[in-house]
């Protein structure tokens, strides 16, 4: 009986009844995405732990990927200490990927190709959206790791007025590393997991933020081209959606520049 008003009343409401759909529609694709975001960390947390560098290196990337580190942004958070500004650059508060990658101090370290392309082009969330970006464009993932646990050792050491390396040595010392590494282990055959579902996946914003990708066709047959963009909330929702045929075929990069703009 009670199941039976709840009805009439959803059904004799249509903003009610548009309500529950929507929330219905809403739970829905959150399952969905929770579904997808796990499958996507297991092939990520495969990924790091099949890395050829020390199992302390791993477990430091696994670390950030999680953000577990003791960065003063998640120290503030736990109300250990008050400032959460990065020792290096006295200017950006510190978080996993600003320590890592971000600070300004660390340009010498990351101004070789391809890292140095890649913090001038793009920006990240957080670390773990940078090392799934690096895994999937076949970057060098071993010194990447090794220059990581390296700037996070130095940091720290810095911070206890321990002896340490500049940050000019660190890439020197990477390098030597991860080849001293290579030298010592045996040569098993390493199968690297299955990138595929690192390559499609896509992973929604933080909350209040809104995430807009844009893509790009070629038709040679037709000589033309097209754009095509959509806009999503944190919940993986589509907020608007374009497209639009292009009468004439442009490059590649042409395109692609024209579909970011």
């Amino acid at each position: 009986m009670a199941d039976a008003k709840v009805e009439i009343l959803i059904n004799g409401d249509k903003a009610l009844r548009s309500w529950f759909v929507r929330r219905f529609l809403k739970a829905e694709t959150q399952t969905e995405w929770e579904e997808d975001q796990m499958a996507y960390d297991k092939v990520l947390w495969r990924t790091i732990w099949s890395l050829q560098v020390l199992n302390k290196i791993k477990n430091l990337v696994w670390r950030a990927c999680r953000n577990l580190l003791p960065s003063k942004e998640n120290l503030v958070r736990q109300t250990i200490i008050k400032d959460p500004t990065c020792d290096r650059c006295k200017h950006e508060p510190e978080s996993a990927l600003h320590a890592l990658w971000n600070c300004s101090e660390l340009d010498v370290v990351w101004e070789e190709e391809p890292f140095q392309h890649c913090r001038r082009q793009h920006t990240f969330v957080d670390f773990k959206e940078l090392l799934s970006w690096l895994i999937t464009k076949d970057h060098n993932m071993e010194l990447f790791a090794t220059s990581v646990w390296l700037i996070w050792t130095q940091r720290n050491q810095m911070r206890l007025s321990q002896p340490c390396l500049s940050v000019h040595q660190i890439p020197s010392s990477t390098k030597e590393r991860v080849a001293e590494f290579v030298v010592t282990q045996p040569a098993p055959a390493i199968i690297r997991p299955d990138l595929t579902l690192l390559r499609a996946m896509w992973r929604p914003p933080i909350p209040d933020v809104v995430k807009m990708n844009c893509n790009r066709a070629i038709f040679k047959e037709q000589k033309k081209s097209g754009i095509g963009a959509v806009i999503r909330d944190s919940n993986g929702l589509v907020m608007a959606s374009m497209s639009k045929l292009l009468p004439q075929q442009y490059t590649p990069m042409e395109i692609e520049a024209m579909a970011a703009s």
